[in-house]
């Protein structure tokens, strides 16, 4: 059974490229001799969503595609994707369901050739100018085509056919749908017996990177995942090499929950701490222990928050935002409660582009807290912002820290305040002189 409801960002981002490959395909055909025969290429990656999903991100990659073409390359490049978008969707359905060639051809007729000769002799007739040059560069093409046949010794051929083309130009109305309807069944044949070994091994490709997304993603709604873990990290003697150096990091217990600060100039290695305690750096020597998995952005793991907000947000819309990357949507309550908690109450369908930076911010810890961490680390996220924001940011931070561990990476004095523990890293120069 199909899934019903929004698209999802896996959804959009693949309806998205998709419909962009078909345009490219469109667009580096004019540049070739064999234009026409690109038809079944392009129609290929409409097959595959097809294939693989429910009409609904169709429909999305069919009018990104659209606009895209028409606006890159005019109304003909657009009406060929048009072609492509609605035959390869058929065939994609076609290998889906498993229907037979006469299923297959029928809804390609119903879909594709109704659509298409109506939009055809609908546009023709609305646009005059623009079907009398087309008949016109129509005829010339048959006048230089009979001439070159007859030069040949195809006059009688050409005897036979003239009267009919004539026939064609003057009642265009017919032939063109009259046309289109042997060309639909050559498509649609050409696409499902050429196209379907290709279909068949993009669609694997992407079900590879389904199961490998699926291997890493919990299966767990953010409601279910775990509690803070009872020592998340703790840190003995360790070193990290970097380039020709090193840094000693200090003795460091990161406990259930708490707001921690670690404070230092330049270099001293606050960023490399942070990358410890996040396993994104590999010590040297020392040792590092956790009772499980780091569970880095996973439900009960470890969170980092950035210095640049607008980095971390990839929604269109707060939900959106909230929603990406979540093994399953979260639900009302959750999402009223997470963004009250940051400040962003009534937040959920704004833009993520109109807000500021603290607001950005703000989200970003909000996606964070829908995965319930036992772990936070905020690698100067307030470096960034004003101070009125920058103190919002640092009120939100301290409020997780009553029911998670909280690390909090600042150049400013006085963002140790209330702060549980703080941390200073001194420079070699500072150490030697002590």
């Amino acid at each position: 059974m199909e899934r019903t409801g929004r698209l999802t960002p896996g959804e959009l981002a693949e309806a998205a490229v998709l419909a962009d490959l078909t345009v490219l395909t469109i667009i580096l055909a004019r540049l070739t001799p064999f234009a026409g025969t690109t038809t079944i290429i392009g129609a290929i990656p409409f097959a595959v969503l097809g294939l693989r999903h429910r009409n609904r991100v169709l429909a999305v990659a069919f009018f990104v595609g659209v606009v895209l073409t028409f606006l890159m390359a005019g109304f003909s490049s657009a009406s060929q994707l048009l072609v492509m978008a609605t035959f390869g969707g058929v065939v994609g359905r076609s290998v889906r369901h498993g229907w037979s060639k006469t299923t297959t051809v029928t809804v390609a007729l119903i879909v594709g050739w109704v659509s298409v000769a109506s939009l055809t002799v609908g546009f023709l007739t609305l646009f005059a100018g623009f079907r009398e040059l087309t008949i016109e560069a129509a005829q010339i093409q048959w006048t230089g085509l009979s001439n070159g046949l007859t030069r040949i010794g195809a006059g009688g051929f050409v005897e036979l056919a003239d009267p009919r083309m004539q026939w064609a130009f003057e009642h265009w109305y017919i032939a063109i749908p009259a046309f289109q309807f042997v060309i639909s069944i050559a498509i649609t044949l050409l696409i499902e017996n050429v196209g379907t070994p290709a279909i068949r091994r993009v669609d694997s490709s992407f079900a590879t990177l389904d199961e490998a997304r699926a291997a890493h993603t919990p299966a767990v709604s953010p409601r279910e995942s775990p509690e803070p873990r009872p020592v998340p990290v703790e840190l003995r003697g360790v070193v990290v090499a970097r380039g020709v150096s090193e840094i000693e990091l200090p003795a460091l217990e990161i406990g259930v929950r708490g707001f921690t600060v670690v404070m230092g100039p330049n270099g001293v290695g606050k960023s490399t701490l942070l990358g410890v305690l996040s396993d994104r750096l590999v010590a040297a020597s020392g040792e590092i222990v956790r009772p499980g998995s780091v569970g880095l952005g996973l439900p009960g793991g470890t969170a980092v928050i950035g210095q640049r907000p607008e980095s971390q947000i990839v929604g269109a819309r707060v939900i959106d935002d909230l929603a990406w990357g979540l093994a399953q949507r979260p639900d009302d309550t959750e999402v009223t409660e997470v963004l009250g908690r940051v400040g962003l109450g009534g937040f959920r369908e704004r833009e993520t582009g109109s807000l500021s930076g603290g607001e950005l911010q703000r989200l970003a810890i909000a996606g964070a807290l829908l995965r319930r961490p036992a772990l936070v680390l905020s690698d100067e996220s307030t470096a960034m912002l004003d101070p009125g924001a920058r103190a919002r940011v640092l009120a939100v931070l301290k409020d997780i820290s009553t029911s998670a561990a909280v690390v909090h990476v600042t150049h400013l004095e006085n963002e140790t305040d209330g702060a549980d523990r703080v941390i200073r890293l001194i420079d070699d120069a500072e150490r030697s002189d002590a």
